[in-house]
Protein backbone atom coordinates (compact mmCIF):
# COMPACT_ATOMS: atom_id res chain seq x y z
CA UNK A 1 0.00 0.00 0.00
CA UNK A 2 1.19 4.02 -0.99
CA UNK A 3 1.32 5.91 1.60
CA UNK A 4 1.20 10.04 0.07
CA UNK A 5 2.47 13.02 2.09
CA UNK A 6 0.45 15.40 -0.37
CA UNK A 7 -3.04 14.88 -2.34
CA UNK A 8 -1.78 16.94 -4.95
CA UNK A 9 1.43 18.72 -6.08
CA UNK A 10 1.83 21.54 -8.62
CA UNK A 11 5.15 20.92 -10.08
CA UNK A 12 7.37 23.60 -10.82
CA UNK A 13 4.52 26.33 -10.34
CA UNK A 14 5.61 29.80 -11.10
CA UNK A 15 4.21 32.77 -8.16
CA UNK A 16 4.90 35.71 -6.55
CA UNK A 17 5.55 36.67 -3.68
CA UNK A 18 5.69 40.58 -3.02
CA UNK A 19 7.26 41.79 -5.60
CA UNK A 20 9.57 38.64 -6.74
CA UNK A 21 9.07 36.08 -8.95
CA UNK A 22 9.34 32.40 -7.12
CA UNK A 23 9.38 28.61 -8.86
CA UNK A 24 8.39 25.95 -6.37
CA UNK A 25 6.03 22.51 -6.07
CA UNK A 26 2.99 23.80 -4.67
CA UNK A 27 1.58 20.60 -2.30
CA UNK A 28 -2.06 20.55 -1.38
CA UNK A 29 -4.23 18.56 1.03
CA UNK A 30 -7.20 18.87 1.22
CA UNK A 31 -8.49 22.32 0.57
CA UNK A 32 -5.44 23.20 1.90
CA UNK A 33 -1.87 24.51 0.48
CA UNK A 34 0.23 22.49 3.22
CA UNK A 35 3.70 23.31 1.98
CA UNK A 36 5.96 25.19 -0.49
CA UNK A 37 9.32 23.80 -1.46
CA UNK A 38 11.19 23.31 -4.30
CA UNK A 39 11.50 19.65 -2.60
CA UNK A 40 9.91 16.59 -4.30
CA UNK A 41 7.89 14.63 -2.17
CA UNK A 42 4.84 12.42 -2.83
CA UNK A 43 1.61 13.28 -3.69
CA UNK A 44 -1.56 11.29 -5.07
CA UNK A 45 -1.64 13.53 -8.05
CA UNK A 46 0.49 15.51 -9.63
CA UNK A 47 0.44 18.47 -12.51
CA UNK A 48 3.20 20.16 -14.30
CA UNK A 49 2.72 23.87 -14.18
CA UNK A 50 6.11 24.38 -15.88
CA UNK A 51 5.23 28.24 -17.55
CA UNK A 52 2.68 28.66 -16.32
CA UNK A 53 1.82 31.32 -13.39
CA UNK A 54 -0.56 30.12 -10.86
CA UNK A 55 -2.63 32.63 -9.08
CA UNK A 56 -4.99 32.33 -5.96
CA UNK A 57 -8.77 32.32 -6.50
CA UNK A 58 -10.22 35.16 -8.39
CA UNK A 59 -12.70 37.64 -7.17
CA UNK A 60 -15.32 38.98 -9.54
CA UNK A 61 -16.84 41.99 -7.97
CA UNK A 62 -19.63 42.42 -10.61
CA UNK A 63 -21.67 39.85 -11.41
CA UNK A 64 -25.34 39.61 -12.54
CA UNK A 65 -26.81 36.74 -11.01
CA UNK A 66 -29.81 36.33 -13.42
CA UNK A 67 -33.81 36.03 -10.62
CA UNK A 68 -37.14 36.03 -11.76
CA UNK A 69 -37.82 36.53 -15.62
CA UNK A 70 -34.79 35.45 -16.52
CA UNK A 71 -33.63 32.69 -14.43
CA UNK A 72 -33.99 29.89 -17.32
CA UNK A 73 -30.95 31.08 -18.74
CA UNK A 74 -29.06 30.66 -15.56
CA UNK A 75 -29.65 30.83 -11.87
CA UNK A 76 -27.82 31.43 -8.41
CA UNK A 77 -26.57 27.73 -8.61
CA UNK A 78 -25.60 27.60 -12.32
CA UNK A 79 -23.43 30.64 -11.87
CA UNK A 80 -21.86 29.86 -9.31
CA UNK A 81 -21.23 26.40 -10.73
CA UNK A 82 -19.75 28.33 -14.23
CA UNK A 83 -17.85 30.62 -11.42
CA UNK A 84 -16.29 28.00 -9.68
CA UNK A 85 -15.15 25.68 -13.21
CA UNK A 86 -13.39 29.09 -14.18
CA UNK A 87 -11.28 29.59 -10.62
CA UNK A 88 -13.41 32.18 -9.65
CA UNK A 89 -13.86 31.65 -5.48
CA UNK A 90 -16.07 34.81 -4.75
CA UNK A 91 -18.72 36.56 -6.57
CA UNK A 92 -20.73 39.74 -5.37
CA UNK A 93 -23.93 40.34 -7.19
CA UNK A 94 -24.78 43.65 -8.34
CA UNK A 95 -29.06 44.17 -8.27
Amino acid sequence: MLIYDYDLCLENARFYTGNRETVANIYISGPYIAEITRRKMRSMESIDCENRLVLPGVIDMHVHFRDGNLAYKEDFRTASMAMAAGGVTLGVDMP
